[in-house]
């Protein structure tokens, strides 16, 4: 068993630690390991800030500061408090967690079956400048700090003096289960239980002005250019029109043709009177099935954001195929995702009988993963924007192995 695999120590859910107060058990952890550390370090109820959806305390062990976070009554880190809060409120926050957690847990009495040498060689975690040892000491040094991916294989932290010499530097391979101390098994466990108890919540979205949008030949038919991923037909692509709200007529969204001058076209098809002043104009997603199917499919599959009462029927392949069903409402499905960090993609591989056969990626640069599914939609389906939507569902394979894929040779 690598240090990535370590299993929790094996406890009653109800644990009393000697010399302090049993830990909450309205507290989750995000991982069987975080709830393992917490059980070591004496981590309790009267420990957690009380309220708000975002916190964080700090503890100590062996004379060391230790920083835990909390989001939503979840314990998500516990680490030593290596790295200062303007660092963490950017991009790599994960690669902070891992090397925080990290080591934390190599200096715990947790279980594993190598000393540790023998699991950071494993784990192919290499360093410069000094040995794993000096990590927690790099914590409040005036040293620039930098986060390198080097080609989504491997991470580099580096340290750097103001002169631009390497002091220090860790590099480890960009792997969920090594950077979140879990092995395949638990990932599935958590994920499906987390697809079937997640609520929707806000989540980032672009801004979309005119100046972004790529107009086609069609009338008020607007592109949002994404990414590809392996082939041109599978793009992060967003599709839009140009609708407008006149709230003194209590009009619904209309198409309307750009116009210069800001007023109503005098084509016949809005009946709002000859000279009303457009009040309001935004840009939204597509959704007409009947002119654009493909394209609201794409919207429907990859923003979580059109109105819809799909249930998406997930068939999840999983480790050693243990296949397990749940079924769980499309747009709570995808704003999980996207609640994540996953960049979604979309494309069609097959359109017969009224019947689209479309595969969706769910892509996690920051932790190297990528979540696959193949769903069926019939059209008569969508055009009601009801039904059930059955999906084969894969997860976390790492991007380095998704070009097997696309039959494709392994880069």
């Amino acid at each position: 068993m690598t240090f990535r695999h370590l299993t929790s120590i094996l406890l009653a859910s109800l644990w009393a630690f000697s010399g302090s107060t049993a830990i909450a058990s309205s507290l989750d952890f995000a991982t069987d390991q975080l709830e393992s550390m917490a059980k070591v370090i004496g981590f309790n109820a009267t420990d957690a800030p009380a309220d708000g959806p975002q916190s964080s305390t700090t503890l100590s062990y062996k004379n060391s500061p230790v920083r835990i976070d909390i989001s939503d009554g979840t314990v998500t880190h516990i680490g030593y408090d290596i790295f200062d809060d303007a660092l963490r409120g950017g991009p790599n926050v994960a690669v902070f967690n891992f090397l925080e957690r990290y080591a934390l847990a190599t200096d715990m009495p947790l279980k594993r079956d190598k000393p540790v040498n023998a699991m950071l060689a494993e784990d192919q975690i290499t360093f410069e400048g000094g040995d794993f040892a000096r990590l927690k000491r790099m914590a409040g040094q005036n040293l620039s700090i930098s986060v390198n991916n080097q080609n989504g294989r491997r991470y580099r932290v580096c340290w750097e003096t103001p002169d631009g010499q390497t002091e220090y530097a860790v590099s480890f391979p960009i792997s969920y289960d090594l950077m979140h101390g879990t092995g395949m098994v638990e990932n599935e466990r958590r994920l499906l239980s987390d697809l079937t108890s997640h609520r929707i919540t806000p989540v980032a979205n672009d801004s979309v002005t005119r100046q972004r949008l790529l107009p086609t030949w069609n009338m008020n038919y607007y592109i949002l250019p994404g990414n590809t991923y392996y082939t041109d037909a599978l793009t992060s692509n967003k599709y839009y029109r140009l609708a407008v709200f006149d709230p003194s007529y209590q009009r619904k969204a209309l198409d309307i043709i750009e116009s210069t001058d800001n007023t109503v076209p005098a084509d016949g098809k809005v009946d709002i009177p000859p000279g009303a002043l457009v009040k309001n104009r935004a840009f939204e997603l597509i959704n007409n099935s009947g002119a654009y199917p493909i394209e609201t499919m794409a919207n429907l599959l990859t923003t979580g954001e059109l109105d819809n009462d799909f249930i998406l029927d997930i068939k999840h392949i999983g480790y050693d195929f243990d296949y397990k069903n749940i079924s769980v409402p499309l747009n709570n499905a995808i704003n999980y995702f996207r609640q994540k960090g996953c960049e979604v993609f979309f494309g069609i591989s097959k359109h017969e009988n009224g019947v689209y056969t479309a595969v969706v990626i769910f892509r996690n640069i920051p932790e190297g993963y990528c979540h696959t599914m193949r769903t069926t939609i019939n059209e008569e389906d969508l055009n009601s924007g009801q039904g059930r939507i059955p999906a084969r569902f894969t997860s976390y394979i790492p991007i380095s192995k998704i070009s097997s894929l696309f039959g494709e040779n392994k880069r």
